[in-house]
């Protein structure tokens, strides 16, 4: 584990060739502006890029990216413990390590510093704290619990869905726990502790009227969000079956086949110990809130892949506990033959591996892929449009605003965006989005902080009449906000579509009220 973390630490300092995405952008955005929360998530992530970045001020991408590899580092043990804990085999603890740092999406999430890392620590490290509260009477752990529930709070909401996970095993279980004494009040402490991370986000949204319910709503997109309402408001209801379907088929892009491994393990019975049976019950409905959640999420609105991310952490110690009890069972006499456990076993180290490969370094595919004249449609396999080009981008629009007037500023449709050229322009300048006065826009973070709030009267006089370089959507868009707009084209080293950008003179401020609600996810 040790190696791995000095490996990646090496990686991400001297030969990571990406570009910050879009939300890892945004993170060092809020992380600039410290506060108790933020528009659609806690500050934990805000306060560790804070951190990183103030201590190493001049190490670019690295200072942002260098908490994920500890992170990583911090869950793959805690996994490996809890494996060895629950199953009493070392060897499934070992396993447990090895499986987990080959999961396509957490080798992801180990390279880039996105929300999913230090939420999935907080979850393992609760669960391991869990189990030992549950089931070697560990008094200690249960306001350790707490706290890992308050600080996996403050990063990521839906930690809370690991809770309902942990009363079933309190009731189901409750005649095989091993519990100290005066359990219940430690479990009530343990629960005042993790209220605590509720206590900044709560302050922050009850000071700007709540605007992160609003989001979370908008996903939904019911009444009351920061998105049209598409369900119930008169309209009835409305299902896609490919919004389940497609969510589905992501949770095997975060896993692989191992996860196949894993839903094996799943079946009642499988372990012969009653340790065994204990410790797959466990692990099991660790992950299972999460999942059946966003299945019911899906019949309203279509969930991304990632958000079910914390229930794969549940994949690798039921995957290797069923590869160990399995090749124990095989004896020398049949291993000759097909064993579909195995089959998957060696299936998945080898695309595990070849994965953790080639993500160091997409854009030689990439390169690989041009140089073979392979169509747009083939290269857009490799995602190097969110891994790439920003700097580009950011140099392009630096020589926009040469040729306009010093006070000339950046205004983008969407917050990411508006986040990278925060970060990657000379000097980083404050950049505006104005998504929620556009058409199928919402409203983001920029528009709670006043300082680039459009519709904040000091800040619509500090930009009236300066020129701007603006960035995404269309003509129409950007016309009703300035006298004239011209297009300029694509960007430099932007391989997304239709997102062009253009000089725009004289800003005459916002027509209209800002959506509000109005306006569609971008």
């Amino acid at each position: 584990m040790v190696v791995l973390l000095v490996a990646r630490l090496a990686y991400l300092a001297f030969w990571c060739p990406y570009t910050l995405i879009e939300d890892e952008g945004h993170y060092w955005e809020w992380s600039r502006h410290l506060d108790w929360s933020y528009y659609s998530k806690g500050p934990g992530v805000a306060w560790t890029l804070w951190l990183t970045t103030h201590a190493f001020p001049a190490l670019g991408e690295f200072s942002i990216r260098c908490a994920a590899p500890f992170f990583h580092a911090i869950t793959t043990l805690a996994l490996a413990t809890l494996a060895s804990d629950a199953f009493k085999d070392r060897r499934i603890g070992f396993l447990t390590a090895v499986i987990f740092n080959l999961l396509p999406g957490f080798q992801i999430a180990g390279m880039l510093f996105v929300i999913d890392m230090p939420y999935a620590a907080c979850w393992s490290l609760a669960m391991l704290l869990a189990y030992r509260a549950f089931f070697a009477g560990a008094g200690i752990s249960w306001l350790a619990l707490g706290a890992v529930l308050a600080l996996g709070f403050i990063y990521k909401y839906t930690i809370i869905l690991l809770i309902p996970g942990l009363a079933h095993t309190l009731f189901w279980d409750r005649d095989r726990l091993v519990l100290a004494r005066g359990w219940r009040f430690l479990a009530a402490a343990c629960l005042f502790i993790a209220c605590i991370g509720l206590v900044p986000v709560g302050i922050w949204n009850a000071q700007h009227d709540w605007p992160t319910i609003k989001h979370l709503l908008g996903h939904l997109g019911v009444e009351g969000g920061d998105t049209p309402v598409v369900q119930g408001a008169g309209k009835g209801w409305s299902y896609n079956p490919m919004w389940t379907l497609d969510f589905l088929i992501a949770q095997f892009g975060i896993s692989g086949p191992i996860l196949l491994l894993a839903l094996a393990a799943c079946r009642p019975g499988t372990w012969n110990t009653p340790h065994g049976e204990l410790g797959r019950r466990f692990i099991l409905w660790c992950g299972a809130p999460i999942v059946i959640f966003y299945l019911l999420v899906s019949l309203v609105t279509e969930p991304e892949g990632n958000w079910s991310i914390a229930a794969h952490l549940s994949v690798a110690p039921l995957a290797a506990a069923l590869v160990v009890q399995t090749l124990d069972r095989v004896s020398i006499q049949i291993v000759a033959r097909f064993n579909p456990v195995r089959f998957l076993w060696h299936l998945s180290m080898i695309l595990g591996v070849l994965a953790g490969v080639v993500m160091l370094r997409l854009d030689w595919i990439d390169r690989g892929l041009e140089a073979v004249g392979a169509s747009d449609s083939v290269r857009r396999i490799v995602p190097m449009s969110r891994l790439s080009g920003a700097d580009l981008q950011a140099a392009h629009v630096s020589r926009l605003l040469a040729d306009l007037p010093s006070n000339a500023f950046v205004m983008t449709k969407h917050y990411g965006r508006a986040s990278q050229m925060a970060y990657y322009l000379p000097s980083q300048p404050r950049v505006y989005c104005a998504s929620a006065y556009l058409d199928n826009g919402r409203r983001t973070q920029y528009d709670v902080w006043h300082f680039t709030d459009l519709s904040n009267q000091a800040t619509a006089r500090e930009l009236l009449g300066r020129d701007a370089v603006v960035m995404g959507g269309t003509l129409s868009d950007w016309q009703p906000l300035f006298n004239s707009v011209r297009e300029v084209g694509t960007l430099d080293g932007d391989r997304k579509r239709g997102r062009p950008a253009f000089i725009a003179l004289g800003y005459k401020g916002l027509p209209i009220p800002p959506s509000g609600g109005s306006g569609a996810n971008p």
